[in-house]
This record gives C-alpha cells, sequence and structure tokens, in this order.
C-alpha cells in the first residue's frame, strides 16, 4: 500500500481586511494559544501521573520504614541499610523527574529563545508520557551521547516532543503492549538536529493527513482530543527556524519527523 507523506513547514501568516496582523498580537496570541494547550496536556495526562507518581513514593515510604524498623530493633547492618537507601534514592530519582516535567511545561514560555539540548526535552517529553504509553507499546528513545543545540524555547520542543508521543500511543489500541513500540530517535545530519517519533499503529489514511495540522481537527474528540496539538507544534517548530514531515501508511504506523537547524558547536559528551 503506497505511503502518505506531507511536509508541512510555517503556516502563512494570518491577515486581516487592513492588512497583515501586528506581529505583536499575533504573537501574543500564538503565546497563549501554546500555553493553553500545554495545560490541556497535562490535564489529560492528570491520572496518569498520579499513577506514576505513586509507584516510586511507594517505594520511598517502603524503604524508610524498613530503616526505621531497623533501628527501632537495633539492627543497623550496612548492607541492608545501603540497600535501603539506594530504593528510596531510586524512587525519589523519579518523583524529581516527573515533577520537574510537570513544572517545566506548566510554566509560561521563556522570553526569548536559547541554545538547548534537544535530549533534554526528549527525556522530559517521555517521563510525562510513560505512563500514558505503558498500556500500549514499549517506550524507546534512541539518544547520542553527542548531539548539536538548537536555538529554541526549551519548554516548546519539550511540548512539541510530549504531543507527538502522546498522538503515537493513541494511534496504538489497549491490551498487547508487547506488540507495539513508540520511538523516539534524535541524530544529526546535513547541519540539522531531527527527532523522529514513530509509532507501530494504524497509520493514516489521505483524507486525516492533510488535515492533521489544521486547528481543531481531532479524530478522538470522544476521548477529549483538543485538536490543537499537533497545530501548535507545527508553529512551535516552525518559530524555530523548523519543520515537521509526516510519514503513514494505512495498517504500519507513522512517523512524525522534527528539523531544526543545528547550532554550530557541538556540545560535549554528557
Amino acid at each position: 500500500m503506497p505511503t502518505v507523506a506531507a511536509s508541512l513547514a510555517a503556516p502563512p501568516p494570518i491577515r486581516s481586511r487592513g492588512g497583515p496582523a501586528p506581529a505583536a498580537s499575533g504573537g501574543a496570541l500564538a503565546d497563549r494559544l501554546a500555553q493553553a494547550e500545554r495545560l490541556a496536556t497535562l490535564g489529560q495526562l492528570t491520572a496518569g501521573l498520579a499513577h506514576q507518581l505513586a509507584s516510586p513514593l511507594a517505594c520511598v515510604l517502603s524503604a524508610l520504614q524498613a530503616m526505621r524498623d531497623d533501628l527501632s530493633l537495633g539492627r543497623l547492618e550496612p548492607g541492608a541499610l545501603a540497600e535501603a537507601l539506594d530504593d528510596a534514592l531510586h524512587g525519589a530519582t523519579a518523583l524529581r523527574e516527573v515533577v520537574v516535567g510537570m513544572r517545566h511545561l506548566g510554566r509560561g514560555r521563556e522570553a526569548l529563545p536559547s541554545p538547548v539540548d534537544v535530549r533534554a526535552e526528549a527525556r522530559t517529553a517521555a517521563a510525562l508520557v510513560r505512563q500514558e504509553v505503558k498500556a500500549r507499546a514499549r517506550l524507546t528513545l534512541t539518544l547520542p551521547d553527542r548531539l548539536p543545540d538548537v536555538r529554541a524555547r526549551p519548554a516548546d520542543l519539550a511540548q512539541v516532543f510530549l504531543n507527538l508521543l502522546l498522538n503515537a500511543a493513541q494511534a496504538i489500541p489497549e491490551g498487547a503492549p508487547e506488540r507495539h513500540e513508540v520511538r523516539l530517535t534524535a541524530w544529526a545530519e546535513g547541519g540539522e538536529v531531527r527527532v523522529a517519533v514513530r509509532d507501530t499503529g494504524c497509520g493514516l489514511d489521505e483524507g486525516t493527513r492533510v488535515r492533521l495540522f489544521e486547528p481543531f481537527f481531532t479524530t478522538r474528540s470522544a476521548a477529549g482530543g483538543t485538536g490543537l496539538g499537533l497545530a501548535t507544534s507545527r508553529t512551535l517548530v516552525a518559530a524555530a527556524g523548523g519543520t515537521i514531515k509526516v510519514e503513514s501508511e494505512i495498517g504500519a504506523g507513522s512517523t512524525f519527523t522534527v528539523r531544526l537547524p543545528a547550532l554550530a558547536e557541538p556540545l560535549a559528551a554528557r
């Protein structure tokens, strides 16, 4: 079956009857729309995030209780204490990862773009969406040890990756996660940093594909879809000088590829 592909760059400017819309008001409107969509996305994730926080919190409490019991009974074996501390630290780190990601997405947009490590924003998005993906597919991140920075607003990129990961997960039915995968891959090529999000879901027909980035177009209205995620993602990527390309085949999943101009100096491995 043929593959459907489309490349989407910056949308044309909105014009009023009197000419171009003022840049300042258009920018402010885009900022408010992006923030509203970001908060709506976090709202959709609330139940999953609550469950995701509960597990590491239980781990921390269990480890602390074990240490307290040992101390009360006069048993203070270094090995057992170290194991309990490791468990508590692991749980607390998982809690911090989710909370930092929520704060990162929930705050307002930064005033100015700055050099951004795409890998850090991909990890933030993955931490927030992991519970949503879990019932549907394996979530895999393939990130290189070295990657150039890009110039963007960090929270904007995290929002784009979050939207793409959520859409990938929601294209896959629940119930057989061992048979499906959502994969985010980042690499540098041709003076660009590229990030691809691929799913093994149902794929898109041409009628859906051509409307995919229209504001308020959604195939999930019954499930609370706002129809703003991909439209906002295109705007945020375009603001960073990039494009989004989507390739899809019915029955064989979809791949969304974000292409962003790379800054000249590569990052040291980290």
